[in-house]
């Protein structure tokens, strides 16, 4: 399986743009922000993911085979460490849920990326651009990987869409792929991440 998590910061339902004005009335694979995971995935499949652990312990990252289903090649989910433990891991609730595909050709996702920001822009009036540009990819310390992202913002959260393009060499050393990804995150996930994910 391909290695998708990078430092963060494919397509969902495009139909439900134009109804949601709430970041938990989006979904992927039919799950949103605030939904308990036990509800789509057992405790075997979710053991069997991929953790991915921050510097500041908090929020805990889970990349999830996709069901046969899924028009993802990958899945991601963000959750509070703390409430998990609360609740004797007994519900994991989604703080934030990425759909990513791979492309070997950048090109494509560059593409695809500006079909869907064309799509929220045009779509949904509570959500305003809060970035755009590209940066170097954190993980590649060549410097030679980037990102290039979209994100909107609103009350309730956020939505990224990015395309990561990553070196040659890097990609074949690591295992990685291009990737396109959309990521939903509640305000509380967004947060924590710009201000206290890395510290």
């Amino acid at each position: 399986m391909k290695i998708f998590f990078t430092a963060l910061v494919l397509i969902f339902s495009l139909q439900s743009w134009t109804q949601a004005e709430n970041i938990s009335e989006f979904e992927i694979d039919g799950i949103s922000i605030g939904d308990n995971l036990f509800d789509y995935y057992s405790k075997k499949e979710i053991n069997e993911g991929r953790l991915y652990e921050y510097k500041d312990f908090k929020f805990v990252g889970l990349q999830l085979n996709t069901k046969k289903s899924s028009e993802y090649d990958v899945l991601q989910f963000h959750y509070n460490q703390i409430d998990y433990e609360k609740s004797k891991k007994k519900s994991l609730i989604v703080d934030s849920v990425i759909g990513a595909l791979f492309y070997p050709n950048i090109k494509d996702c560059y593409l695809k990326k500006d079909e869907i920001v064309a799509d929220i822009e045009n779509s949904l009036t509570n959500f305003t651009k809060d970035y755009e540009g590209t940066y170097k990819a954190s993980e590649d310390i060549t410097g030679k990987s980037t990102m290039t992202a979209v994100i909107f913002a609103s009350d309730s959260g956020e939505i990224g869409v990015t395309c990561t393009h990553y070196a040659k060499e890097f990609k074949n050393k690591k295992n990685y792929e291009n990737n396109l990804r959309v990521d939903i995150s509640s305000k509380e996930f967004s947060k924590w991440l710009k201000y206290e994910a890395y510290k």
